[in-house]
C-alpha cells in the first residue's frame, strides 16, 4: 500500500525528469509500466499518432486489435466499470481507456500543464492519479487524445499488485465529480473566450 500511494508523485516526478532532459516542444514523453504488462513495441504506434498530430496517445485495452492477457475476471470487470463511469461522467472526446497509464506526450502539453496546475497537476495518492492527469492535461483546452489497440500482459507481471482497491474507488468518485465540474468550467471560459 505504502508504494501504491506514491505513483502520483512518481508519475510527477518522471515527467519533470524528462522535461528536464527535453531540449524540442517536439519531444515526446511516454510513461509506461516496467513490470513487463506494457510490451515496449507498442511504443511506434503511438508516436505515429504524435507526429500524425496527437497530443496524447493512449494504449487503449478498448480498440479493435486490444487484448488481454492473464488478468483476473474481477480487474476486468472493476476496469470495464470504471469505463462506463468515466464515459458518462466526462466524455472525453476518442477516449475510451481511461485508466490505463500507458501513455505518449507531447512534451509541450506537459510543460503547460505543469505551468498552469504547478504542483497541483497530479494529487492523488492511488491509482486515479492516471486519471487526474488525463482530465487536466483536458482542461487545458484543445488538446488532441487518440488511442491505439494494444496487448496487456498482465500474464507476464513480475510481483503482486499494488492496487489498494478503497483507496482506487474513493479517489475516482470524487475525480469524477470534480472532473465533470472543471470541464464544464474549461469548456465555458474557451467559449466566452471565442465571443
Amino acid at each position: 500500500m505504502q508504494r501504491a500511494c506514491r505513483l502520483g508523485e512518481a508519475i510527477k516526478t518522471g515527467l519533470r525528469a524528462a522535461l528536464e532532459e527535453s531540449t524540442s516542444d517536439a519531444d515526446i514523453i511516454i510513461c509506461m509500466d516496467a513490470d513487463n504488462t506494457h510490451p515496449p513495441e507498442n511504443v511506434p504506434p503511438m508516436l505515429d499518432k504524435i507526429a500524425a498530430g496527437a497530443d496524447i496517445v493512449i494504449a487503449s485495452r478498448y480498440q479493435k486489435g486490444s487484448e488481454q492477457h492473464g488478468v483476473p475476471f474481477n480487474r476486468r470487470m472493476m476496469s470495464y466499470g470504471a469505463l462506463v463511469l468515466f464515459k458518462m461522467f466526462l466524455n472525453l472526446p476518442n477516449t475510451w481507456d481511461y485508466t490505463c497509464g500507458f501513455r505518449a506526450y507531447r512534451s509541450s502539453l506537459v510543460k503547460r500543464a505543469f505551468d498552469e496546475y504547478g504542483d497541483q497537476l497530479i494529487t492523488r495518492n492511488g491509482f486515479a492519479c492516471t486519471d487526474q492527469l488525463l482530465v487536466n492535461l483536458a482542461c487545458l483546452g484543445d488538446v488532441d487524445i487518440q488511442e491505439v489497440p494494444f496487448i496487456l500482459r498482465y500474464d507476464l507481471k513480475e510481483g503482486e499488485s499494488k492496487l489498494n482497491l478503497g483507496v482506487t474507488i474513493g479517489e475516482t468518485f470524487g475525480l469524477l465529480f470534480a472532473g465533470r465540474k472543471r470541464l464544464k468550467a474549461a469548456k465555458k471560459r474557451r467559449r466566452d473566450s471565442h465571443k
